[in-house]
């Protein structure tokens, strides 16, 4: 007992001696923070009393700027070492280089590849779940801004779920009411389909809707192939970019096309940056693509003259590409030959060009060189990726209603479809240098017409406009066909397997080797193979029954719905803002449009809209950032069946640090998130000109 007490008092000394140090400490450092402010504020010739000034301003807030640096960046900056690193807890860290990244963005392994799946998730929960929670939030500000009796008790109870959300307590009440039998979710709908003939045949149809998408997005989410598919999304956005572009030229169709060319190449380069700089051994084009990014960001900074911003890029220009010299080296072991030769050769030329650039005054003689160099660069990418002559066939078969896929038939469509098809097809990034190319070819034309008055460049204009137009046309709808023959080819395949079992199936029934009811049940259970996109197949054959419910908890296909559901539950945050935005609308704008005959809608769309644009993208922008950071729901929802179709970005990094104990490649998991929510943060910001706010 006695020996019980005396450990127990140990420990308590122990911690009192950790709480004196500890104040200690804090005292020390927050005191050598504010002498570090005074001398800075000596060396810029400030006088006693701004000294003064700094040395107690910094000593008092030193504590939080100790705090910021040691729980904060220290770690952060620990994780970035990490990601470079093998490091495993219970084992030495070895430098490993971009192995971590290279295994993530490429989906190398099953760590990799589930990687891939956390992000296609991730970005479900963002591109559905976010604009339907800012559409929940609204609808409820707008029923919160009525004058009713007793709206501040509507007002808590709307702002509730906001508390309760992400206690474990309210999570598992969900998790009872979307059970399959017996949910109250399920019976509330089930209730109104019985009692209402209409609302059947919606309910119906969503579950439809929901099923046959989730499962589509389901199949390219774990790679099934979709065949010429592919070219029909870029071929749409290349008319969506297009059709705005035509017609008379103006200053709004000029901002169309520069804000449509800057999306167009931040996605490419984001693209080509998570496949050629994790390549082993670096990209050679991407080098090329680096050289030509940096040179056109110094053209267009001093087209709106900010020598500064040049400068930037000509410092971040050479520290990226020595970056990039070193990765080379590093991989290659320093033995310049083979690729390494080659990567090496490409930076000499492209930091040739970016060092050329750094002497001189911008002046005709340096801008004729700079232009030359991103053409040269440019045309050095062309020859190096240009693809061969049987994929460039894609393009003229499809302009002239013809299709790429051969019927092979009997047994080789399998290897057919999954071998011998795919290489045939031409990469799908031409199709997007396309679009960037015809978005460009548009936009200089009608700058150069607009600035000359030439009307032969406003008639090249519409001619480039038209042939777009009808190229983009034929490309997505040649190419839908196609997709749709190549889906079909593997139903004619299950469809082949399938009656090959029936009729194994009847061979052993005619040679009496099994009852007239086993026979029966066994023919009834049989169900064509699908192996191409299943559960898309499977949910779309045909329109849901009446008494068909959604399985929330277990079915891979409505786990994520579920989840927005909730989140849509607990968007009373988003709704606090809101409700505060409409509260600060003037009366006297709709009573204006009142009187010049302006309806509900008009004034909501004109009026309203307009007026609460600052709230409406605070909320977009904090609901993107927690959708991509989705845990807590996750961590409390998941079940060993339904883990794969819920696991996000965030969850995934939980999951290979503190269960698999793989802090390197957990850091770099980590890393990637971050750099997807700051570029998603800075193009919602860059592109935030709807957003309207009161001088």
């Amino acid at each position: 007992m006695f020996d019980n007490m005396s450990v127990a008092s140990q420990h308590r000394a122990e911690n009192v001696l950790w709480a004196i140090a500890t104040i200690i400490f804090i005292i020390i450092s927050s005191t050598l923070v504010g002498l570090i402010a005074r001398q800075v504020m000596k060396w810029r010739g400030e006088t006693q009393a701004e000294q003064r000034n700094a040395f107690w301003g910094f000593t008092l807030s030193g504590p939080w700027l100790v705090g910021f640096f040691i729980f904060v960046l220290g770690p952060a900056l620990a994780s970035l070492v990490y990601s470079f690193t093998d490091y495993r807890i219970g084992a030495d860290p070895h430098y490993i280089g971009l192995e971590n990244y290279r295994m993530l963005l490429k989906g190398i392994d099953a760590p990799g590849e589930r990687f891939r799946r956390a992000m296609f998730n991730s970005f479900y929960y963002t591109i559905i779940g976010v604009p339907l929670q800012i559409i929940a939030a609204l609808v409820m500000a707008l029923l919160l801004n009525a004058a009713l009796r007793a709206i501040r008790v509507f007002r808590m109870v709307y702002y509730l779920p906001v508390i309760l959300a992400a206690s474990p307590a309210a999570l598992l009440a969900w998790n009872y009411m979307f059970g399959s039998n017996g949910g109250f979710i399920n019976l509330a709908l089930q209730r109104f389909a019985k009692t209402f003939f209409l609302f059947d045949w919606l309910y119906r149809a969503f579950i439809f809707c929901v099923e046959g998408f989730n499962g589509f997005y389901a199949g390219v989410r774990i790679g099934d192939p979709i065949g010429s598919l592919k070219y029909t999304f870029p071929a749409l956005l290349g008319l969506l970019l297009v059709l705005p572009l035509m017609g008379y030229w103006n200053e709004g169709k000029r901002n169309t096309a520069q804000r449509a060319l800057e999306v167009l190449g931040i996605t490419l380069v984001g693209y080509m940056a998570s496949t050629g700089l994790v390549e082993k051994p670096v990209d050679v084009s991407w080098i090329y693509v680096t050289g030509i990014i940096v040179l056109g960001g110094m053209l267009v900074n001093h087209a709106v003259n900010q020598p500064h911003m040049i400068r930037l890029w000509q410092v971040g220009g050479c520290l990226f590409l020595g970056t990039m010299l070193f990765i080379t080296l590093d991989g290659a072991d320093y033995d310049l030959s083979g690729h390494a030769l080659q990567a090496t050769l490409a930076l000499g030329i492209a930091s040739g060009a970016v060092v050329i650039t750094c002497f001189g005054a911008w002046n005709r003689r340096k801008l004729t060189i700079t232009g030359g160099s991103i053409a040269l660069l440019g045309m050095l990418i062309l020859v190096r990726n240009l693809p061969p002559w049987e994929q460039l066939d894609v393009v003229f078969k499809y302009l002239t209603f013809g299709s790429t896929l051969d019927t092979p038939g009997g047994e080789g469509a399998w290897e057919y479809l999954n071998a011998t098809y795919p290489p045939q097809l031409l990469p799908v990034m031409w199709i997007y240098v396309l679009v960037v190319a015809a978005v460009a070819a548009l936009l200089t034309l009608g700058m150069l017409g607009e600035r000359t008055g030439d009307l032969r460049y406003d008639k090249a204009r519409h001619y480039v406009a038209y042939g777009a137009l009808a190229f983009f046309a034929l490309f997505a709808l040649n190419s839908f066909r196609d997709g749709r023959a190549y889906f079909k080819e593997y139903d004619i395949i299950a469809q082949k397997a399938y009656q090959t079992e029936v009729d194994e199936l009847q061979a052993r029934y005619d040679a009496e080797e099994m009852s007239e009811i086993r026979y029966t049940k066994l023919l009834e259970s049989k169900q064509p193979p699908w192996n191409h996109f299943t559960t898309f197949r499977q949910r779309t054959e045909k329109l849901p029954e009446s008494t068909i419910v959604p399985n929330w908890r277990t079915d891979p296909l409505w786990t994520k719905p579920s989840l927005i559901l909730i989140t849509m539950w607990s968007s009373g945050g988003a709704m606090l803002i809101f409700l505060a935005a409409l509260k600060g609308v003037p009366r006297s704008l709709y009573e204006a449009a009142e009187v010049d005959g302006a309806n509900v809608f008009q004034r909501f769309l004109r009026i309203t809209l307009p007026m609460i644009s600052p709230a409406m993208f605070y909320n977009i922008v904090i609901g993107v950032i927690a959708a991509l950071q989705t845990f807590e729901s996750i961590y409390i929802l998941r079940t060993p069946n339904t883990e794969d179709s819920l696991i996000s970005a965030a969850y995934f990094l939980y999951q290979r640090t503190f269960r698999e104990l793989e802090i390197g490649n957990g850091s770099a998991a980590s890393w990637i998130l971050a750099a997807v929510i700051v570029t998603l943060t800075a193009i919602q910001f860059r592109y935030s000109k709807w957003v309207h706010y009161e001088a």
